[in-house]
């Protein structure tokens, strides 16, 4: 009797160690940032519902191969003045519209390629290491700048973990997977109020000389609604698609 109790313990203790380690990945995978009262709601462009979180991420993320999404310069100019020019291919239209720029790696077996994107409000830059079919007919320009190993300002780059990913951004806004894919995906959802720049303010002030500073705030001149996002596709835990949003509307 107590030889079968030790051999089902035993049994047991080894299901539980093959078991717990599944476990805890399935359990970590799950984690997103906490939800607070200062959380919103917003659209996306299928038209599902997400959250998103108040505050910003810093300003590094937004910027590779010297363009960033924040300058004052559209980012189309930017990366033709750095990387070179290259045909702008134009779709959609209205609020769907979309003008974008490729460039790929000099490097005929680096399949890295990195997109920067002009809408209707925002501008965007894509990082992959695959080509969506819809950009298939994109013509992209070689640049010994876009390689395997490109990245933020941050450090994001392709090939980087889930968990190195989190390292750097903190836990995302959600996450989720597609099983006939095997993809996992991770989004961060940022929005907030910002200060327009000193330029901006003196700006306000010779467009409205009768209204004083506390007017001008009450009235949100000088301000900005910021709305940031990074979405991550992975593929067996290897980031293989990376896009960063940047937008600021007043």
């Amino acid at each position: 009797m107590r030889d079968r109790q030790g051999r089902f313990a035993g049994l047991l203790l080894v299901v539980l160690l093959v078991i717990s380690p599944c476990l805890l990945a399935g359990q970590q995978r799950q984690q997103i940032a906490p939800a607070r009262k200062s959380d919103s709601s917003a659209v996306d462009e299928s038209g599902r519902k997400i959250r998103v979180q108040h505050g910003e991420l810093p300003k590094e993320n937004f910027q590779i191969a010297g363009v960033d999404l924040a300058s004052n310069e559209e980012a189309l100019k930017q990366a033709a003045r750095i990387l070179g020019p290259v045909k702008v291919r134009a779709t959609g239209d209205a609020a769907d519209a979309d003008e974008r720029a490729c460039y790929c790696s000099a490097d005929k077996s680096d399949k890295t390629r990195l997109y920067f994107h002009r809408g209707e409000v925002s501008p965007w830059f894509v990082l992959s290491s695959t080509t969506p079919v819809s950009e298939r007919k994109d013509i992209c320009r070689p640049s010994s700048n876009v390689t395997r190993n490109i990245s933020t300002a941050s450090g994001l780059h392709l090939g980087l973990t889930e968990g190195e990913m989190i390292a750097i951004l903190g836990l995302p806004t959600s996450r989720s997977h597609k099983a006939g894919t095997g993809r996992d995906f991770m989004d961060y959802e940022f929005e907030t109020k910002k200060r327009d720049s000193p330029q901006e303010l003196a700006r306000a002030h010779q467009e409205h000389p009768g209204m004083s500073e506390r007017e001008l705030e009450d009235d949100d001149y000088g301000y900005y609604d910021l709305g940031e996002a990074i979405k991550a596709e992975f593929l067996n835990n290897a980031l293989i698609e990376l896009a960063v949003y940047w937008t600021g509307t007043t």
